[in-house]
């Protein structure tokens, strides 16, 4: 689940998965989510790359990127926020 907890709209949430042979699978998995909204979406176990991209004006966007290794139906939270001009992945909790 990702939360966005900042005053922008997130435009897109991209996750690349590495297959075994080295290729990279990018996958849009949600996009337009409000301030305030959740996104809720399934990934495979293992090392996922996430990244995620704000717009706070029409012709520029922020993006930020962070890894997670997903254990077998664990569920976890992630806040997006921005502190002094930065665009922040807050790990809430992760309950297996």
């Amino acid at each position: 689940m990702i939360t966005n907890n900042s005053p922008l709209d997130l435009k897109s949430v991209v996750v690349t998965v590495k297959q075994k042979d080295t290729t990279l699978i990018n996958s849009l998995i949600d996009s337009n989510i409000k301030p305030g909204e959740v996104a809720k979406f399934r990934v495979e176990d293992g090392k996922q790359t996430f990244k995620i991209t704000l717009n706070p004006k029409k012709n520029y966007s922020v993006s930020k990127e962070f890894n997670e290794v997903f254990g077998k139906e664990e569920i976890v939270e992630y806040q997006v926020i921005i502190e002094e001009n930065e665009v922040i992945i807050k790990k809430i909790k992760a309950n297996e």
